[in-house]
């Protein structure tokens, strides 16, 4: 039979998480031996309602705290595994995540970039912030194979192409950003080959036509037979 009850929410921010309940309060004397398992006359107190207010706020928090774990743990294993390069960069555009891949192609540690500006591995800090600019006026916040330049340690200019979109917060304020770019130098060589390929073509197409032209004139000349004057 219940006949006292108490019940204190799990919250975390504006989430209710749940209600821990508490039934019965027992007699100072209670006992589970057989007829002294009584229960208090006066129920629960404010005491007991602080009490289980502040449980309450502990659990929560350790509730918090491993979901805030799990979903740091899930974030890096999709960013860090990632086979393509992915930055991400807090409010004022400095470095927080390089992933393996941008390692790779920056050919830099990420011990030795965070915190770091992103402006300095654009081709320019003009360059920088144009697509800063564009980010934020973009629709959703969001562009997509936006073509870029950026530079390695060494100086050397890489084409690639950039989608991003802005992270904001529940009152849409910017907390960050991160960028997911595709390194463009083998595509633009493979464009560059087939350009080439076509223009040889059409070269040897031409050659072939201006060849077979000059011969028919070389034929009419050699047969050519001057008529005599009277």
């Amino acid at each position: 039979m219940t006949l006292h009850y108490l019940g204190v929410p799990l919250i975390i921010g504006d989430e209710v998480l749940g209600v821990i309940r508490v039934l019965n309060k027992k007699h100072h004397y209670y006992s589970p031996l057989k007829d002294l398992a009584r229960l208090s006359t006066d129920g629960f107190g404010q005491d007991d309602l602080d009490l289980l207010n502040l449980i309450a706020i502990q659990v929560a928090s350790a509730i918090r705290n491993a979901r805030f774990i799990e979903r740091n743990r899930y974030f890096e294993n999709l960013v860090y595994n990632s086979p393509d390069p992915i930055i991400v960069l807090d409010k004022a555009g400095r470095i927080r995540h390089f992933n393996h891949e941008c390692e790779r192609i920056f050919e830099a540690k990420e011990s030795d970039v965070l915190g770091s500006s992103i402006e300095q591995y654009y081709e320019s800090p003009q360059h920088a912030r144009q697509i800063g600019r564009e980010l934020w006026n973009a629709a959703g916040h969001t562009i997509r194979d936006r073509s870029a330049r950026i530079r390695d340690r060494n100086g050397s200019i890489i084409p690639i192409g950039l989608s991003a979109t802005l992270l904001v917060d529940r009152i849409g304020e910017r907390v960050g950003s991160i960028g997911i770019f595709k390194d463009q130098r083998e595509s633009l060589r493979l464009e560059e080959e087939r350009r080439r390929s076509e223009t040889l073509a059409a070269l040897g197409r031409l050659a072939q036509s201006v060849g077979h032209d000059i011969k028919h004139d070389l034929g009419s000349v050699l047969n050519y037979e001057p008529r005599s004057c009277l």
